[in-house]
């Protein structure tokens, strides 16, 4: 890091020593409950390859999950929800630490969005947390171009 301070450069070390695999699917995956089907297969094909235990929640697999909502009747949706193409706008929610936790997560998002939906307001993209003691994601910043999502 070359901007932190005007005569050093800086060395980020965090998780240092870990190798970072990133998986990223087509966006087909129906519901909460596919994609925990999706988190578990994935973590029976690590452990069978002896890459990594897999247990999300002592950090060795982590999930984030783009919500998006596609309506089939586009009759009653305000027309400023639609892009260009079929597809909702996504919210990211990062860092889910297990299987339960993304289940919840999706499901809790998909009734906000809808809700959302159909109060007029239109849906913006975002990146959110899921709390668990409250079981809702909360807003962690929203995002205004498609950069932001590398």
């Amino acid at each position: 890091m070359h901007d932190q301070h005007p005569l050093y450069s800086y060395v980020d070390l965090n998780r240092a020593g870990h190798a970072l695999l990133e998986l990223v699917t087509e966006p087909q995956l129906k519901s909460a409950n596919e994609a925990a089907l999706f988190v578990k297969t994935l973590q029976l094909l690590l452990r069978q390859l002896g890459t990594c235990e897999g247990t999300m929640e002592d950090g060795s697999l982590r999930a984030d999950a783009n919500v998006s909502l596609q309506f089939l009747d586009q009759g009653h949706v305000p027309d400023n929800v639609w892009q260009s193409t079929a597809r909702g706008v996504r919210c990211e929610i990062k860092n889910l630490n297990s299987v339960r936790h993304l289940t919840r997560a999706i499901e809790y998002e998909v009734t906000r969005q809808i809700s959302e939906i159909e109060r007029g307001h239109v849906i913006t993209k975002q990146t959110r947390f899921f709390d668990p003691i409250r079981k809702v994601t909360v807003l962690g910043r929203s995002k205004e171009d498609e950069k932001d999502y590398r």
